[in-house]
C-alpha cells in the first residue's frame, strides 16, 4: 500500500505533489519593547509561491507582472486579514 500526499495552496486552491514552493503564512506582531506576539499556534495558511508573490512577500522570479506600487504594508497586512475571515 502506497500513501499519496496531495498540497494545495489555501489561497487559491492550487495542488501540487511536492512541498517545495509552499510556504506558510500568518501574521505577526512586535511591541515596541521587542517582544514578539503571534497567533499563538492559531490560524496560518500554506500559500503557493504565485499567491505569496502576487501579495508581494517575496520578489517575483517566474511572472513579469509588476507589483502594486501603490499598497502599503498595512494594506498587505489588512488584506492578509480579511482573507482569514473570509474563510
Amino acid at each position: 500500500m502506497s500513501v499519496k500526499t496531495t498540497y494545495t495552496c489555501d489561497r487559491c486552491g492550487k495542488t501540487q505533489d511536492r512541498p517545495e514552493q509552499f510556504w506558510v503564512v500568518k501574521v505577526m506582531a512586535r511591541t515596541f519593547d521587542g517582544n514578539f506576539y503571534d497567533s499563538g499556534g492559531g490560524p496560518m495558511k500554506q500559500w503557493c509561491r504565485t499567491c505569496g508573490e502576487s501579495f508581494g512577500l517575496f520578489p517575483c522570479t517566474r511572472s513579469p507582472v509588476p507589483p502594486d506600487e501603490t499598497m502599503t504594508f498595512e494594506d498587505l497586512v489588512r488584506e492578509i486579514v480579511r482573507e482569514e475571515i473570509k474563510t
